[in-house]
């Protein structure tokens, strides 16, 4: 029986290598998941501004799967190494974007506390910036048009403002997020009301921007980062145990690896 085993691990794994495509694909189902999941949320606008490009680091998982799965047909065999960065690298590197990631706080954001979290008071300083130009914007459209500030108010948006120049200022990235956040999260204003929005004609009351980030990072991106972080942490796991596994497997047949 031992030497039956022996000659089938030999054909099979060492000679053959049957078993990597299905190795490999056992890998990418597992990451997968996360690595979709992380990607699709980290490129979206409210939540990029937090991490920048980090999420692309995700798509690392599966590529190093991928060299893993071209290196062992090179080498005609199962090597050690490649085996431990196939099973523990993947989901380490996803445990570990999903545990560090600078996503903020959502007690912050809900806070009404403006001043003490950096982040926050800069994105405060940023709409400040924006507000001064809107109003100054709407003067001159009013003066020039001959029409009330009102009347402008329902017409005109800070887009319509050749004095806003996103790309020459000092608030690029910082308008650009609060743009999307009101457009895309019925939101108005950042630390506190305001009875104006920038970015889009709605005079109705709404929520301030910072309270809509701390109830979006609350719901949807903590959920799909713990999910992330979970499966990646029992990836790692998993894979130690693997390893383990098959060292001992080969070691009891003398088959060296």
């Amino acid at each position: 029986m031992h030497s039956v085993a022996k000659q089938f691990l030999t054909n099979e794994l060492l000679t053959d290598l049957k078993f990597l495509p299905h190795f490999t694909l056992a890998n990418l189902v597992a990451i997968g998941p996360p690595t979709v999941m992380f990607a699709r949320f980290g490129g979206q606008t409210a939540v990029k501004y937090w991490i920048g490009d980090l999420y692309l680091l995700a798509w690392l998982a599966p590529i190093s799967v991928l060299i893993c799965h071209m290196v062992h047909l090179w080498y005609g065999r199962p090597r050690y190494v490649l085996m431990c960065i196939t099973l523990f690298i993947p989901s380490t590197l996803l445990c570990g974007l999903a545990d560090f990631l600078p996503i903020p706080v959502a007690s912050q954001m809900l806070s009404s506390d403006c001043t003490t979290f950096t982040d926050k008071f800069f994105l405060q300083e940023a709409y400040r910036a924006a507000e001064d130009l809107y109003y100054e914007c709407m003067d001159a459209l009013a003066a020039k048009k001959n029409m009330t500030m009102e009347v402008v108010r329902k017409t005109h948006t800070l887009d319509d403002c050749t004095a806003f120049n996103v790309e020459n200022s000092d608030y690029a990235a910082e308008w650009e997020f609060l743009k999307f956040m009101e457009l895309n999260n019925d939101c108005k204003g950042w630390c506190y009301e305001t009875d104006s929005s920038l970015w889009s004609i709605n005079p109705q009351p709404r929520d301030v921007c910072s309270k809509e980030v701390g109830m979006l990072t609350e719901g949807t991106v903590t959920s799909s980062v713990n999910f992330v972080l979970y499966t990646g942490c029992l990836g790692a796991t998993a894979s130690v145990a693997s390893v383990y596994a098959y060292e001992e497997m080969f070691n009891s047949y003398g088959i060296p690896w």
